[in-house]
């Protein structure tokens, strides 16, 4: 019946499987090392995406939050005053960061 040859495939495979699977093992330092590997290019790629600020709409940012910023003044709001002072403090640090 077809019972006894699927049971000695079964055993030759698994037989000459474990053998190669030790083989296959690779060993801590590679691990690490794939690892670091990988990490580096995420940081590259993520990086890369910091870049792809458009320096234009970063000045027009910067340059709208110091409007806003002197009519929150002009009108003494302290509410939007402090929300424009965090907008253009942030797109400031957007900006150094790109350069």
């Amino acid at each position: 019946m077809w019972w006894p040859r699927l049971e000695e495939k079964v055993e030759a495979i698994m037989s000459s499987g474990g053998s190669e699977k030790k083989s296959e093992l690779r060993s801590d330092r590679e691990l690490l090392e794939e690892v670091l590997s990988l990490s580096r290019l995420a940081a590259k790629r993520s990086s890369s995406q910091n870049a792809r600020v458009s320096p234009g709409a970063m000045t027009h940012i910067v340059k709208t939050s110091e409007l806003l910023l002197d009519e929150a003044i002009h009108y003494k709001d302290k509410d939007i005053l402090s929300a424009v002072t965090e907008l253009h403090e942030a797109a400031e640090h957007i900006i150094r960061a790109a350069t």
